[in-house]
């Protein structure tokens, strides 16, 4: 029984020491890359949680406190992150504040994780910046980035070959997250808010009309936002709602999903 403990004691010592860095995200789908790439050098966290609406979140001081000590801070450009940012690196000189969308054009649409060819973009970017930050890991933060970048690779080709015949079809979600996902498989996006905001009785009625037309069968929704206006829609065009949350910690389970709520659905109901 002593030499089992001792055996679970040194366990534990040794995987504290693997970690020489101490990584945090700006939103949890982040988590998933930089794990990815940092294998068990790294400890990553998110500040935010999956629950809240990162366009109007705000962390409390008690949050910000949490991150003083990490080594590197990945952002994707969200403006809770600007703030955030300058709130860390003056609390911490040394913190490196990463952007891993630098490389990306976010500009008309920030929802840049989900997008397989994104996240391949991003992962190039933290490999390399924690590379800079760890040169003893950095073979081993390469050949992590080509194998994730492999996967996804991977993952892309069986997405094409499953949406492939779903080409030009139309699906709705509440708030606009799958504009690259749409873009990447010939998709197309409807939107059900409206300026950010819940529609309107009548905003819905024309949405409901346009829905039939377009022959509509999905409508996405999210935790972040109410699912009201999107299953009045649903239940007025025969559809189906499919609850996603786009900031669950690994993004490419996300997309996988969505993928396979609409092949389902579109073969169920053509």
């Amino acid at each position: 029984m002593k030499k089992n403990l001792f055996t679970v004691i040194v366990g534990i010592s040794l995987s504290a020491q693997a970690a020489e860095l101490n990584v945090w995200c700006g939103i949890p789908p982040l988590v998933s890359v930089v794990r990815s790439v940092g294998g068990e050098r790294v400890e990553v966290g998110s500040l935010m949680d999956d629950r809240q609406d990162p366009h109007t979140w705000s962390p409390t001081p008690k949050a910000v406190a949490g991150v003083r000590d990490a080594d590197l801070f990945f952002v994707v450009g969200l403006p809770y992150e600007q703030t955030v940012s300058q709130k860390l690196t003056g609390m911490n000189s040394g913190l490196r504040v990463v952007n891993a969308a630098a490389e990306l054009d976010a500009a008309s649409d920030p929802h840049i994780w989900l997008s397989l060819s994104n996240l391949s973009a991003m992962a190039d970017v933290v490999e390399r910046s924690l590379a800079q930050t760890d040169p003893a890991g950095a073979e081993i933060y390469r050949q992590n980035c080509a194998a994730y970048q492999q996967t996804l690779t991977e993952k892309d080709a069986q997405l094409k070959q499953k949406l492939n015949p779903l080409q030009g079809r139309t699906f709705y979600v509440y708030h606009p997250v799958f504009g690259y996902f749409s873009q990447e498989y010939g998709l197309k996006q409807g939107v059900v808010e409206l300026d950010g905001k819940s529609p309107s009785p009548k905003d819905l009625l024309g949405l409901v009309n346009r829905a039939r037309e377009e022959q509509v069968r999905v409508v996405f929704v999210q935790p972040q936002f109410s699912s009201r206006p999107a299953q009045i829609i649903a239940d007025r065009i025969g559809g189906t709602v499919v609850p996603l949350n786009p900031l669950q910690e690994d993004p490419v389970a996300v997309i996988e999903e969505a993928a396979t709520a609409l092949e389902e659905t579109y073969a169920n109901r053509p």
